[in-house]
């Protein structure tokens, strides 16, 4: 599997990571390995990834304790925002406390190692 090989060059960010929705293994992997997912549900659908938001694996990711961050992916060819991901999670029964941790946590982990914002 391509995020295998991937997770073998010890990233410290992932973009989607959409597999790993379907192994627990991988999942535990990303975990285990400190690797955060940079997550955008709607484009992910709009790109067939998965076909609608209750088979996005963010809130499996996130009840396994991997760290994920909110994206928008190419906003200007799916033409959505960052609110419009976020607001997307009340649709799979995230709250609103969840979805502002959420956004917190992507604040947050804006800085990479060298204290640049990334």
């Amino acid at each position: 599997n391509s995020l295998s090989l991937a997770l073998d060059a010890e990233p410290t960010r992932i973009a989607h990571a959409i597999s790993a929705g379907n192994s627990q293994s991988l999942i535990e992997r990303i975990a285990n390995q400190g690797v955060v997912i940079e997550s955008s549900p709607l484009s992910n659908i709009k790109r067939g990834a998965v076909e609608n938001l209750s088979e996005h694996p963010i809130r499996k990711f996130l009840d396994n304790y991997v760290e994920v961050v909110m994206g928008t992916d190419d906003p200007g060819f799916f033409n959505n925002t960052m609110s419009d991901e976020l607001a997307s999670l009340r649709q799979v029964g995230f709250t609103d406390t969840e979805i502002l941790e959420l956004n917190e946590k992507m604040n947050n982990l804006r800085i990479n190692e060298h204290g640049h914002v990334s």
